[in-house]
């Protein structure tokens, strides 16, 4: 990998999937300096199908039964007009349910809760729609029939007549193409039954609890999801096939403590995987938290905003409690070889050479980082590093905070002071996988 100063170069998309990223964690920081690269890398490494935008596991079946249902329209066209409509009515009747608990919709994991309406009450479709969010899991844990080809979520909108299960004219023939499975075809073959069977009727609460079969099938998928280089078992269907030993698992803080490396087991490449990825955590964190610095005393000096300076004090003191050479952090951000890291990239052939090109422009900016840090440097020598950056990674597309960009900074300063956030390393989605993923993977509905 060239050592040359170069710059990240990442799609809008991309760009827009770490914003939502850092906005519900509430680091309160997007990706300004393209740095989610290295989440996205390890994110897909260890917990393939898997996003943050992703709050239950039973969605995945709510989204494949929305589709099952709407494939026994006659109209094609119908799909775009009926279909976020029908995921609103889905999130209608989850609130029914928590309500019916005794429960507050806020927390509860219902997407889009505060616009959907309630039962009898019209409401709006999700900004972000389920069936945008979970299609990757649909894919990646082999959900979706590919006879053909596994679907895009764009390629079954466009050819919906290939997947609806009527024909579109009377005396057609009905050549039916697949969309799931053969089991979930199977299962379905005479419409959604079972906790799925009322699915999209308001007036019927729904709950998130998996049916039996649900959960046998979804196991079966994670423990067979592997590494495509090697054809060694992802973190996840590891923690598909932990059984009893869940529960202290799912309890630890970080994908790289030590109950997860001792899962792991001899497994080298995984274990180096989990190593540079803790590592790479810190140093994205000490990157982030300079950050936070520089646009803090932007702030205060250019944009004169009352308790500026007092946030940036506070930020640059959190910044050299991380820079202590004897602190965890410190020690894990300098000890990462940073051109290491592209080893661990498992997707595709293609996958894998935008990967290495992505962090080939990187791996400069961390370098430098790394080589600021032992020197006892001011941070304000990294005012025109971080600059440039913001440039490359934005290509002129967006105004920035460094620079110009004074509307953005106040309303960076404003979370900052509601919140008193500070940055934090990575934990590539752990939160989701440990928290709703496993334990309702292993629920025993009782």
């Amino acid at each position: 990998m060239s050592a040359q100063l170069g710059w990240t170069t990442i799609t809008n998309e991309e760009l827009k999937s770490a914003q939502r990223l850092w906005d519900q964690r509430d680091h309160g920081v997007r990706d300004e300096l393209g740095l989610s690269a290295i989440h996205f890398l390890y994110a897909d490494r260890f917990f393939p199908g898997t996003s943050t935008q992703m709050t239950h596991l039973r969605y995945v079946f709510f989204v494949a039964g929305a589709y099952e249902q709407m494939r026994q329209t006659e109209d094609p066209a119908a799909l775009e007009v009926h279909l976020p409509e029908k995921e609103r009515r889905i999130a209608v009747q989850l609130i029914a349910e928590v309500e019916r608990t005794g429960s507050s919709p806020e927390g509860s994991g219902i997407i889009g809760w505060t616009i959907v309406g309630k039962p009898g009450r019209r409401g709006h479709p999700p900004k972000l729609l389920p069936s945008m969010s979970y299609w990757t899991a649909l894919t990646n844990w082999k959900l979706l029939n590919d006879e053909y080809g596994v679907p895009t979520r764009t390629a079954v909108h466009s050819e919906w007549e290939l997947y609806a299960r009527k024909p579109r004219h009377r005396g057609e023939v009905n050549e039916v193409r697949p969309l799931f499975t053969e089991e979930i075809e199977t299962e379905w073959k005479d419409g959604l039954a079972g906790g799925l069977k009322h699915l999209g009727k308001e007036d019927r609460p729904l709950k998130f609890l998996l049916d039996p079969w649900e959960r046998d099938l979804l196991t079966a998928r994670l423990k067979d999801l592997v590494r495509p280089n090697d054809e060694k078992p992802t973190l996840l269907a590891r923690l598909a096939e932990a059984g009893h030993d869940i529960e202290k698992l799912c309890g630890a803080k970080w994908p790289w403590s030590q109950p997860i490396r001792e899962l792991v087991g001899k497994d080298d490449k995984e274990q180096d995987a989990l190593r540079r990825s803790r590592q790479a955590a810190f140093l994205v964190q000490i990157c982030r938290a300079a950050y936070d610095v520089l646009v803090a005393r932007a702030c205060a000096e250019r944009d004169h905003l009352p308790q500026a300076r007092v946030l940036a004090d506070k930020l640059e003191a959190e910044l050299e409690t991380l820079r202590r050479p004897n602190g965890r952090t410190f020690q894990e951000a300098t000890a990462l070889d940073v051109e290491a890291i592209e080893r661990d990239e498992t997707g595709s052939e293609n996958e894998r050479a935008r990967t290495k090109s992505v962090l080939a422009r990187l791996a400069p900016f961390l370098i430098q980082m790394q080589q600021w840090l032992p020197n006892g440097h001011r941070v304000d020598e990294l005012q025109a590093k971080f600059q440039l950056r913001e440039f490359a990674v934005k290509q002129n597309h967006l105004r920035v905070r460094l620079t110009e960009g004074r509307d953005l900074r106040r309303e960076w300063f404003q979370r900052r002071m509601n919140r008193n956030i500070f940055a934090a390393p990575l934990e590539y989605r752990w939160d989701v996988v440990s928290h709703w993923l496993i334990p309702e993977l292993v629920a025993t509905g009782k």
